[in-house]
């Protein structure tokens, strides 16, 4: 260097090591005094950007394909090289990608077999390097078959196990001689499927179909449809007296306990055993509700524990819960999806009874509610809490019973019972419970099973004491997960008790209406539709808080289902409030509910009330409303004191929706002054009277 460095100017010194610290020192002689000086400095060169290093990993495994993720130091130089051994050779794939980094995808490969991966490359040092790496295909789960329930005699529930779970070949049926048992429903997936329609004490044999990529293979399994307990000729009523009584009934054919006649209203099964009739009538005859044992897809199995979350349900009644990580056969992200919740469920764990999509009109004609949304293209869901919201407060002078107890679960663990919850004996669980609300255990299964949700056309259905929990939940998302929100809400004849509460929501102890209302108006200014249809009068009894608030806010719908006069003063109460469900969602089935403005003309002798459409509105609010019709006719959108009411005109009747139409009914409303204490001090809070009403839920 220093016979080089003779002039002033810029030097390059090549040939230096990258990161490395290097010193150089500077001579110089003065012409003038003759003294020599020097100047010293250290310098460091930068590191590599290049490694000098290929990686190789296994992105992606499945049964017969691998896929190797390759990263070279220099991407598609002519050194690069990718080699795979297969059947003891090794086979060079670097053309798959033209010896550049990326994915190399691997094919046809058996399942669950070991191989070899190699990358090659030309290193800084002009040297061939190489790196190896051991992979493997994955392992096909072991095709399996097992019966979860016989509890119906004609009836098999079978957990299925596909080696490749969602496969286009796989296939489940059942065997018994010249008889072959196959399903309507999709059963590709692993999951749990019922075969119905079978003959009690039947042996069969479950064939399993599947294909392994190397062909379709077949594996046999033997399953049992129980036997007749003591030879009654109805295998229901023989399931009924078991599921009750703990043993088989005492008879044969149609005598003795296998008489159907012992369990009917106006029979008596012996002397003080009327809690025996009410509860094998339930199994073998219509509920208060409406659901025969046999049509909804729950056994005994799901009320011996908590069991709490979200339901996707397919045609006729079947279902199977989320569970995170396992395709659920009856959920497609793709689709618009519909949530169902339930209220109140008092009386029901006893009766081993959750609401379903099975339902009979009150003349007991069967009924597939959800039928008509997966027709359209809908999943239906539906979030259970049955076994918290089966609880009640104890009654007090001229009370039975009340909801206060259930409705605290919604929105806090510190209610009076926390968050006990029922067992089919009647008993309370007061030690392994929920440390959630139910509200927050709600968002918590929501947000985990909609978490790959595509279609935003989310709708969430509450039903009494269940429209809190939509609201709740409505609420949480929209603020947590805007992704997830919902675009639309029904509150099916809500339901909600008064006076304040002796446990805090949002750090005050206030009415929960007043929640309910703010939390209604935030999400109407996001966007959100919200619908409400009232079929009975049980908000406007004393101790219940008629939300007149909400109602004025909301697209309000008023149904008036008089037939139900008919069922007397006892039963008809709760049969309007259950109607607001069933009238909803079989108004799918419509593609326009109208409504009619009333004209009075003079034919000469007298007045005629004549019927026109009121063009004013495309459709009363319903299933199939859109969502730019409902919030058209929602009163949040009234600049006024002016509000919109959609009461029922014809079609009050009869069940059916068919004559069904609507007026417009305009009414005043003002907010009703702030209360003057809206945080009163901790002590007991004295329920106000609310009788109970059966099936008020």
């Amino acid at each position: 260097m220093a016979d080089n460095v003779k002039n002033s100017g810029i030097y390059t010194i090549k040939g230096l090591k990258p990161n490395t610290s290097y010193n150089f020192r500077l001579l110089g002689n003065n012409s003038y005094d003759g003294r020599q000086y020097k100047i010293e400095q250290s310098f460091t060169t930068l590191k590599d950007p290049i490694p000098d290093e290929a990686s190789l990993s296994v992105k992606n495994a499945t049964y017969t394909e691998l896929t190797l993720q390759v990263d070279f130091p220099v991407s598609g130089a002519p050194d690069n090289k990718v080699e795979f051994m297969k059947n003891g050779a090794w086979a060079d794939i670097s053309s798959y990608l033209a010896k550049k980094s990326g994915d190399y995808v691997v094919k046809n490969l058996a399942p669950n077999t070991a191989y070899k991966a190699r990358v090659s490359w030309r290193g800084k040092d002009n040297s061939i390097k190489t790196k190896e790496k051991d992979v493997s295909t994955l392992r096909y789960s072991e095709p399996f078959v097992s019966v979860v329930s016989t509890d119906n005699l004609e009836a098999l529930t079978l957990n299925v196990v596909y080696p490749v779970s969602g496969d286009a070949n796989n296939d489940i049926k059942l065997v018994s001689g010249d008889h072959v048992y196959t399903l309507s429903i999709p059963h590709k997936a692993t999951g749990f499927y019922n075969f119905n329609n079978l003959t009690p004490g039947t042996n069969y044999t479950a064939v399993l179909t599947y294909n392994l990529g190397n062909g379709m293979k077949q594996a046999t399994f033997p399953v049992r449809t129980n036997s007749y307990g003591a030879a009654c000729k109805n295998a229901e009523l023989t399931n009924a007296i078991k599921a009750v009584m703990g043993r088989n009934p005492n008879g044969s054919g149609t005598t003795g306990e296998c008489n159907p006649y012992l369990y009917d209203k106006s029979g008596n099964l012996s002397a003080g055993s009327s809690t025996v009739q009410e509860k094998v009538e339930f199994y073998f005859g219509r509920t208060k509700t409406g659901v025969k044992n046999s049509e909804h897809p729950f056994n005994k199995l799901f009320f011996e524990n908590l069991d709490y979350g979200i339901y996707w349900y397919g045609k006729d009644n079947v279902a199977q819960k989320y569970k995170p990580g396992i395709d659920n056969p009856y959920y497609d992200p793709k689709k618009p999806t519909v949530i169902y919740v339930h209220g109140w469920e008092k009386d029901t764990v006893s009766k081993y009874f959750r609401e379903s999509g099975a339902s009979y009109d009150f003349d007991d004609k069967p009924m597939q509610i959800f039928n008509l949304w997966l027709d359209a293209g809908y999943n239906v869901g539906v979030f259970y809490w049955n076994q918290l919201s089966d609880d009640d407060l104890p009654g007090v002078p001229f009370q039975i019973t009340r909801p206060e107890w259930t409705e605290s679960k919604i929105w806090s663990t510190k209610g009076d019972v926390g968050m006990r919850w029922r067992k089919p004996g009647g008993s309370f669980e007061t030690v392994n419970v929920p440390q959630k609300s139910a509200g927050d255990l709600f968002y918590d299964e929501y947000v985990a099973a909609m978490a790959n949700q595509q279609n935003k056309n989310i709708q969430i259905v509450g039903h009494s004491l269940g429209h809190q929990m939509a609201i709740y939940l409505a609420k949480k998302v929209c603020d947590t997960k805007s992704g997830l929100c919902p675009n639309r809400l029904t509150l099916l004849d809500p339901a909600n008790t008064a006076g304040q509460r002796n446990y805090t929501v949002n750090g005050w102890r206030q009415p929960i209406t007043s929640v309910i209302n703010d939390y209604a108006s935030d999400l109407m200014k996001k966007g959100i539709a919200i619908e409400l249809y009232q079929s009975s009068n049980l908000m406007e009894l004393p101790g219940n808080e008629n939300n007149m608030k909400l109602k004025s806010m909301a697209s309000y719908v008023r149904l008036e289902p008089d037939f139900t006069s008919k069922y007397g003063i006892f039963d008809a109460p709760a049969k309007q409030h259950v109607y607001a469900r069933d009238w909803y969602f079989l108004s799918k089935a419509f593609s326009k509910i109208p409504v009619v403005k009333v004209e009075r003309v003079w034919n000469w002798w007298w007045y005629t009330d004549v019927m026109k459409t009121d063009t004013k509105y495309n459709t009363v609010p319903f299933a199939n409303a859109s969502i730019d019709d409902i919030k058209k006719t929602m009163n949040a959108a009234k600049a006024s004191d002016k509000r919109v009411r959609f009461e029922q005109r014809g079609g009050k009747n009869s069940f059916a929706l068919s004559d069904d139409d609507f007026t417009e009914n305009v009414y005043t409303y003002a907010d009703p002054p702030p209360p003057s204490i809206t945080n009163p001090p901790p002590g007991p809070v004295l329920p106000p009277l609310n009788p109970y009403i059966p099936g008020y839920r």
